[in-house]
């Protein structure tokens, strides 16, 4: 059985039915088939599980029979397709902070996969990697979409014509549809990879985009900070981050004291946060890194103040944290 927690957000559903329309696929019978209500789709709250979204992605696979079928549902992706979180990463200021968003808040777009940033590698890569066991049969389309949506958003926001290093892809097509991959990524495809990789170049990650805008981005980011609140709010992860922003000023919030405050033992505690998809480092770090933007945007407080605050043992301990969740440090960050 797949977790609760592993699902995907409705714009991905709504884009899927919207290019089986193209294909003339009757979709509400197929919808009728998953019984999956319409009507509902378009609810900013509505969330499609792992195995439902499979068994959808299947059907539509078995309905097409399209080798492009995976790089076309690009072009049923829009920016507001994801929430605010699509005009927001579409208003990113470098391609550095478009990747850098996009880790933040990719729990929005989907939670049946993890990413993973390696930008000071040369060239630089982002790694996607599954969170369930998928079915030979959606595998690599899950893997050619993450791609190819991405790729889609950077040329709207940067070139037109941007292409990658290369991508590394789960499974395999036929020769000829690889090279139908390549002529449309502009790059090299690799098969059969155990996770899904786009490597860029790392000179490119810091130049200023044409459509950067810093105001409209930090209102977006509340938003998409807003509704993950709404999804995540009955969450273990989410009580866990209240009691951080509560304790992080007085250096008490070790792992064990958390799952003592939540009367549990840590192992119960490690065990039930791995099965929300997270972990107690992964929420203290996200948590200290809003409190961080909070206080430094609406309230103004000094860098010095922040590594008290968020409970850093000293201020080069910060400055490195600063620095992974911006790509700068505090020194040269701007307001």
């Amino acid at each position: 059985m797949l977790n609760k927690n592993f699902t995907t957000y409705h714009g991905n559903i709504i884009s899927l039915f919207e290019i089986l329309k193209s294909y003339d696929v009757d979709v509400e019978q197929l919808a009728n088939e998953l019984n999956i209500d319409i009507s509902k789709l378009r609810s900013k709250n509505i969330r499609m599980q792992a195995e439902q979204f499979d068994q959808l992605i299947t059907l539509a696979l078995e309905k097409t029979d399209d080798v492009m079928f995976p790089i076309n549902f690009a072009n049923y992706v829009h920016p507001t397709t994801y929430h605010a979180l699509g005009m927001s990463l579409l208003s990113s200021s470098t391609l550095r902070s478009f990747w850098l968003r996009l880790a933040r808040f990719f729990s929005l777009m989907t939670t049946i996969k993890s990413v993973e940033l390696h930008l000071d590698t040369k060239p630089a890569c982002i790694e996607f990697k599954p969170l369930v066991v998928h079915p030979s049969t959606t595998i690599h389309f899950h893997s050619a979409v993450t791609v190819a949506v991405l790729i889609k958003l950077i040329r709207q926001m940067y070139q037109p014509n941007y292409s990658p290093v290369r991508v590394s892809l789960v499974g395999a097509v036929a020769p000829a549809t690889k090279i139908l991959y390549e002529n449309y990524f502009g790059c090299e495809v690799t098969l059969n990879a155990q996770s899904t990789i786009i490597y860029v170049d790392s000179e490119e990650l810091d130049l200023s985009l044409p459509a950067a805008n810093t105001d409209l981005t930090r209102q977006l980011d509340l938003l998409v900070i807003k509704y993950l609140e709404t999804i995540e709010k009955s969450s273990l992860a989410t009580k866990v981050a209240e009691l951080l922003i509560t304790l992080l000023p007085s250096g008490e919030f070790d792992r064990e004291k958390i799952a003592k405050n939540l009367h549990m033992s840590p192992r119960t505690f490690h065990d039930k946060l791995k099965k929300e998809n997270t972990s107690y480092q992964q929420i203290l770090d996200h948590t200290r890194q809003q409190l961080a933007d909070k206080y430094l945007k609406e309230m103004d407080i000094p860098f010095s103040e922040l590594t008290y605050l968020l409970g850093f043992a000293d201020s080069s301990s910060f400055s490195r944290a600063f620095k992974r969740w911006h790509g700068v440090p505090p020194s040269q960050y701007e307001v």
